[in-house]
């Protein structure tokens, strides 16, 4: 990673169309130069973690985190730039093997910088009286790289112990809090893709995201701040989108297995086929929904007698009760305090995090995680790098799913970004002193008045 403070700065017209001009004219390069120099690739041989510094060659560490320097000047992380063969699904850094989350935070304990502020966050509460009366946030939180490393790995721990691995896919249901990034970038630490939802998008929306995007698991709170209120977040989003909403191909699935049970003939295919047309347009849908088209279908066809029609509609109606979303686990963060209504299949956050801990310190033969505290950030990295190894993944590994559509759209509109690609662009963005605060955005854009290298992920700023 580059410590040029100017590389941002454009002086004059000139140089930014010196810039253009180089982009333009030779864009594999102008890439090629930048991923190199500011993200660290895993080489395949040795294991190392390496990047190039001008003159210095490929520098980086080793999985003991001990410095390196790789002899071979000709080696390149990737075998091309810009794959356009399938244009326009852009492949970028073809081959290359690197992670986002070691170069957003492991990197940063091994430069030496374990102790500088990582994240401040700032909570949505205000106090008028804070700052001689200028007013501040309730709520401010400091967060240094150690720090952060430490909680990212132990819920790494967390998600390995409810079955996550490499490739599985998780949805977030959380207010703007730390917990949101923990969890983030230990989805990414271990190669798991993500989908953030926003906390005031509808349980349906919800529900379908979750199923569209293949989660495994949900990571929800029991609430949040908006305006200063306290707002409802399990049982006003999560509850009902995984109780009163079901996938659509379970539904039919549902339906199809009732219908064969009766000698329906042709007609059995016909109420099928029409309840499949009339829910087309849906990924999870209500009960009510399925029972209200069959009701339909049944209706318009005019070939049942009574009692066999509500002999049909009570079965389905009794197996859809037990239809649900593919969903065995929630991740529940305590964050207001509000009483909500547990199911078997929530977990408390820090109960999850506590567990997680002790079984790291077992693995390193240690009574208590907090007797790292000891350890130089080096060694730090080193011992629990070897009890949860950050995943190398290809360049074009999906890192997060965004959905482009607003809640009465869609939710088949989505953007992917892939890991390399998503981590060389955020190194791009402009460079200041200032330290940038994790702050309740929700919006991708640039928040105004935050001038900061920093790197931007779905609702957060971490310094780079």
């Amino acid at each position: 990673m580059s410590d040029d403070r100017t590389w941002g700065v454009l002086p004059s017209q000139s140089h930014e169309d010196a810039l253009r001009d180089h982009i333009q004219n030779d864009a594999d390069q102008f890439h090629a130069d930048v991923a190199s120099r500011e993200i660290h690739w895993q080489n395949a041989s040795s294991g190392a973690w390496l990047a190039r510094t001008g003159d210095s060659g490929w520098v980086g560490w080793d999985s003991r985190g001990e410095n390196v320097a790789l002899d071979d000047e000709d080696w390149t992380p990737w075998s091309s730039v810009l794959d356009q063969s399938a244009a326009p699904y852009y492949r970028w850094f073809t081959g290359g093997q690197t992670n986002a989350c070691f170069n957003l935070v492991d990197r940063h304990l091994l430069q030496g910088r374990a102790e500088k502020t990582a994240i401040i966050f700032e909570g949505d509460r205000w106090d008028p009286s804070k700052n001689e009366g200028r007013g501040g946030p309730v709520t401010e939180q400091h967060f240094s790289y150690r720090v952060l490393f430490e909680e990212v790995v132990a819920r790494m721990q967390v998600l390995k112990d409810l079955g996550l691995s490499k490739g599985d896919r998780i949805a977030f249901n959380l207010p703007n809090i730390p917990e949101q990034v923990f969890y983030m970038l230990a989805a990414q630490r271990m190669g798991v893709v993500y989908t953030p939802v926003f906390g005031g998008f509808s349980a349906k929306t919800l529900s379908d995201r979750i199923h569209d995007a293949g989660a495994k698991l949900v990571i929800t709170a029991d609430g949040g701040y908006r305006n200063a209120e306290v707002v409802a977040y399990k049982g006003t989003y999560t509850d009902p989108a995984l109780d009163n909403y079901i996938p659509r191909d379970t539904a039919l699935q549902t339906l199809q297995t009732v219908l064969a049970t009766y000698d329906l003939g042709a007609l059995a295919e016909t109420l099928y086929n029409d309840v499949h047309e009339a829910l087309a347009g849906e990924i999870t849908l209500e009960r009510s929904d399925l029972m209200r088209e069959l009701g339909a279908s049944i209706a318009k066809q005019n070939a049942l007698p009574a009692e066999m029609t509500a002999e049909l509609r009570t079965a389905v109606a009794r197996q859809l009760a037990d239809a649900k979303h593919d969903i065995d686990n929630v991740i529940v963060v305590d964050y207001t305090g509000q009483e909500i209504v547990e199911h078997a299949r929530d977990k408390w956050s820090n109960d999850l995090v506590d567990a997680a801990k002790a079984t790291i310190a077992g693995h390193l033969g240690l009574s208590s995680f907090t007797d790292l505290s000891g350890d130089s950030a080096a060694e730090l990295w080193a011992k629990l790098n070897a009890v949860l190894p950050v995943e190398n993944v290809d360049s074009n590994f999906p890192l997060f799913i965004i959905y482009t559509s607003g809640p009465t759209a869609s939710p088949r509109v989505w953007c992917t970004h892939t890991v390399a690609g998503s981590v060389v662009l955020a190194t791009r963005c402009e460079p200041s002193s200032a330290l940038p605060r994790m702050t309740p955005f929700t919006s991708l854009a640039t928040p105004a008045g935050l001038r900061a290298r920093a790197i931007l992920l779905p609702h957060r700023w971490f310094r780079v």
